[in-house]
């Protein structure tokens, strides 16, 4: 690729970069909170939680949580001591003998709920006194489903800062969506439901034994029926006024892994969407926030393998003029800010066309600065340009924000090289790295 069109490339990404971060920050925080629709009294809704190998303490915490409603313990694959700790709280336990897996667990659960709404319910989340009466006051006839806002349970490990910052960093873009009703997934961990909705389809072998392009799936329940919802014309919306906590994954390893399995799972639903044209159906800001991060990245990586395999010195140029250029930028900015007098003059901007693609000079106050110097420029607004959106982010950590940002900020490595791995792996049944 030539460096005319490199050029052109950064430049177009920076302006969607730049809408893309000032429209979800600007709706993550100024999204007005949800008012009460509806009463409707906590027998009308029946809590399944599958169970499989899970720490027995932290069970009992959440059957404490839901205590107040009926409730379905499904035992995949296991019995004590959840059988006993169900009974203890009153509910009700289904035994199954093999592990089949959370979407036959749900299943069988719904199979006995005859209440109007069901809460899925993850064997390691607890729920917040008081939540499911809020979650259920927004249970209005348009509302297919309702999750509430997950937070990271305290391990004492870093995991636990780096999945409470990759939460924290999705919540800014659900926020923005769900403000719309139609939000990019309804979280696994804890999701209230209609079930005249969706008993159909969980009940169906599209939900316990799926198949997307043409893959059996073995992850992305949640997504599977927050699409299903959506595409019925239903809301599906993020209730911040209710609370859950989860545990996080015990090491890095188990992060990754997460993150992979995600990445996986978002990328089958994205690629089957647009191909059936259903996320067309979702809204604007749904559709550019889908493609901004699936399709954008994507392409970036090609032009980037394509751009190295052609000038691979380029790349050490821009490693020891990042800093320079770096320093450079907010020395401007400082300037500006300071009321400074500046004075830019673009001479000109000289493009050749010819056969080899003679690089483009900018002309700044007489002094030429080579097309590395400005595409080094451009990478660095780019990632100037996401400020509003860490702002965004900094104002939803409420707990640890110091350790949470620091120590957080790792998440991010981890997550592009998951996410790449994901990619690379993206057909692979044995790369799915299921709990």
């Amino acid at each position: 690729m030539n460096e005319e069109n490199y050029i052109i490339f950064l430049t177009i990404s920076l302006l969607i970069g730049f809408i893309y971060f000032m429209i979800n920050s600007y709706f993550a925080v100024s999204s007005p909170k949800l008012l009460p629709k509806k009463s409707y009294d906590l027998k009308k809704v029946t809590a399944i939680i599958p169970v499989y190998n899970e720490d027995p303490d932290l069970f009992e915490k959440v059957m404490q949580s839901v205590s107040g409603i009926k409730t379905i313990v499904v035992g995949d694959g296991c019995l004590e001591p959840y059988y006993s700790i169900t009974k203890k709280y009153e509910g009700e336990f289904i035994y199954i003998k093999n592990r089949s897996g959370k979407r036959n667990a749900l299943a069988q659960g719904l199979k006995k709920v005859k209440t109007e709404f069901v809460l899925f319910l993850d064997s390691d989340t607890i729920l917040s006194e008081g939540s499911l009466t809020h979650m259920l006051s927004l249970m209005d006839e348009k509302t297919g489903g309702i999750s509430p806002r997950v937070l990271m349970i305290n391990n004492n490990k870093y995991s636990y800062y780096y999945s409470e910052f990759f939460e924290r960093m999705s919540e800014v873009l659900q926020r923005a969506l769900s403000r719309r009703g139609k939000v990019a997934v309804l979280y696994g961990h804890c999701a209230l439901y209609r079930v005249d909705l969706i008993k159909k389809i969980v009940l169906s072998k599209n939900f316990t034994n799926p198949q997307v392009l043409g893959k059996r799936l073995t992850i992305g329940d949640d997504r599977q029926l927050t699409n299903f919802i959506l595409n019925s014309g239903y809301r599906a919306i993020i209730d911040y006024e209710s609370t859950a906590f989860t545990m996080p994954p015990e090491d890095i390893k188990g992060f990754v892994n997460q993150v992979i399995r995600w990445t996986k799972s978002n990328y089958f639903y994205f690629i089957s969407d647009v191909i059936h044209g259903t996320i067309f159906k979702k809204g604007t800001l749904y559709i550019f926030n889908s493609f901004y991060t699936n399709v954008l990245p994507l392409l970036f990586i090609v032009f980037l393998l394509l751009d190295f395999s052609h000038d691979p010195k380029s790349y050490m140029y821009e490693l020891f003029e990042y800093p320079k250029i770096l320093l450079y930028v907010i020395f401007r900015i400082m300037d500006f800010l300071a009321s400074m007098p500046i004075l830019i003059n673009i001479l000109y901007i000289h493009t050749s066309h010819s056969f080899h693609g003679t690089p483009i000079h900018l002309f700044y106050n007489g002094h030429k600065l080579h097309v590395k110097f400005l595409t080094t420029t451009i990478h660095i607004l780019s990632s100037l340009s996401s400020l509003p959106f860490a702002f965004a982010m900094f104002k939803l950590v409420e707990r640890d924000r110091l350790k949470i940002i620091i120590l957080g900020s790792v998440a991010l490595v981890v997550q592009f090289f998951a996410a790449f791995y994901a990619l690379l792996t993206l057909w692979k049944q044995d790369s799915w790295r299921t709990r």
